[in-house]
């Protein structure tokens, strides 16, 4: 091995930021998907005998395409990333991958949960 070899990041050392980013977005799409197909009807069953108003949050979290897009943008957001030539682009679209479906599962989350905590409104 040369000593140019030597001081030369290895491919995975060089690439474990994006890894990581990915590894996040697998475990937020992963969340997404436990909420969307367990949780979610859970919460609709306890929630009809219920005839008050809910807050916008619930409202958003009973909706069909709230988790569904939080699973679906950062892979549209990875597909961007990956066509970029610029890094700083790519961290962006990469970056807009981990919050927008953090977003997406916050007030999913929220709406969900709180109005358990809060007496239903």
């Amino acid at each position: 091995m040369t000593e140019e070899q030597e001081h030369q990041p290895s491919a995975l050392r060089k690439n474990i930021p994006l890894l990581t980013v990915l590894f996040c977005q697998v475990l937020l799409a992963a969340l997404a998907i436990l909420l969307k197909l367990v949780t979610v009807p859970a919460f609709v069953e306890a929630f009809e005998s219920h005839d008050g108003r809910f807050s916008l949050t619930t409202r958003l979290a009973f909706t069909s395409w709230l988790l569904p897009a939080t699973v679906a943008l950062p892979i549209a957001f990875d597909i961007l990333a990956l066509t970029r030539r610029k890094k700083s682009a790519r961290n962006f679209l990469l970056g807009l991958g981990l919050i927008v479906p953090t977003i997406g599962l916050v007030i999913a989350v929220d709406g969900l949960f709180v109005p358990l905590f809060r007496g239903m409104p």
